[in-house]
């Protein structure tokens, strides 16, 4: 992949190590906070650490595996840019996964618009399609999608939010919350019949957009 790629180019923003640890046994937000004071191994484990789970996202979207590899890149390699000025409170996770998903969606828009029935989509590999900019921005379909997700009981919503979110497998996610795989496909299934239901108001368009990335 481009990971020493982006490391000779880092080299030129004053990066160096300066903690004495061990890094693979630090948290995702303490890395990052190691990264902000310019600890270049500790931007080294946050890439190793989530450039795979990137470029699956990106493999929901794409097949080709140069581009994918260069769009989780550029997600990495700009949390490291802007490090002094991003905020992050509480998940990387969630921040670098909606990221790799906004660069996805932008390459989609600039090279294939695409529109979709939400009836014929798979679920297990859920891509966006084009979308007016004033409609990423209603807040009443996003108010609407965020009521209904919180309608669901608090185990479906969990896996679909691991799914949709995390993009974590069904496997992933049945050993994550302790339950067989087939629950889990039970359960994400129930909540997209509930939200194609409550959302289909709005366009089946921006619903499947909304499943990605909110």
């Amino acid at each position: 992949m481009a990971h020493g790629k982006y490391k000779n180019h880092i080299q030129f923003y004053g990066a160096k190590k300066i903690h004495s640890v061990d890094y693979k046994k630090l948290s995702d937000i303490k890395l990052f906070e190691y990264c902000q004071e310019d600890d270049l191994k500790a931007y080294g484990e946050l890439f190793d650490r989530y450039i795979p789970k990137l470029y699956r996202v990106g493999k929901r979207y794409f097949d080709d595996q140069y581009l994918i590899e260069e769009l989780a890149a550029d997600v990495l390699f700009d949390i490291w840019q802007r490090r002094k000025t991003i905020v992050i409170e509480k998940s990387v996770s969630n921040f670098l996964f909606k990221a790799i998903h906004f660069q996805c969606l932008k390459h989609l828009r600039k090279k294939v618009p695409l529109h979709v029935d939400i009836h014929a989509i798979d679920e297990s590999r859920l891509i966006s399609c084009d979308i007016p900019d004033d409609a990423l921005h209603s807040a009443d379909v996003i108010k609407a999608y965020r009521k209904t997700l919180y309608k669901l009981s608090p185990q479906r919503r969990k896996a679909f939010e691991l799914s949709r979110e995390n993009s974590m497998s069904y496997a992933e996610i049945a050993q994550e919350m302790d339950i067989s795989k087939h629950t889990v496909e039970g359960h994400i299934s129930a909540a997209l019949k509930i939200l194609r239901s409550s959302l289909k108001s709005f366009g089946t368009y921006l619903f499947a957009f909304l499943l990605l990335i909110s």
